[in-house]
């Protein structure tokens, strides 16, 4: 039981509508939020971007030009790194990506796909945690 006299009853709630404004989430294809003169993200306005792009070879979703069906492991790294720099255009120089990626076989022998976008991701300047 809170007391009267207590910190929770001194302070108010916090204005719903002002929390929403300010923390907003926009889920679709970066490229499309970021390439109109409409466009929803502006330079710098991101926090934290969150992404599960598909893995190399894995699916095939048939869409025309999808991730993940390049034809090499290094094709889908450039891939990776061109939307790195897509998104680093939205990012906050204090914003943070986090990238959900996996690996795949090839001749029975893992590709190294999360390395090989670390090593590339960090070649571009990321930092890498």
């Amino acid at each position: 039981m809170v007391e009267e006299d207590s910190d929770v009853l001194k302070h108010p709630l916090p204005d719903q509508k002002a929390f929403l404004e300010i923390n907003k989430a926009d889920a679709g294809d970066l490229s499309e939020l970021i390439e109109s003169d409409e466009s929803i993200l502006k330079e710098d306005s991101v926090d934290f971007i969150i992404t599960s792009p598909p893995y190399w070879q894995k699916r095939d979703y048939g869409v025309e030009d999808q991730i993940g069906q390049e034809e090499t492991p290094e094709e889908f790294i450039d891939t990776m790194v061109e939307c790195l720099s897509e998104w680093r255009k939205v990012l906050k120089p204090s914003g943070s990506i986090f990238v959900n990626i996996g690996d795949t076989y090839e001749k029975r022998s893992l590709v190294g796909i999360p390395e090989m976008l670390m090593q590339a991701a960090n070649d571009d300047g990321w930092l890498i945690r």
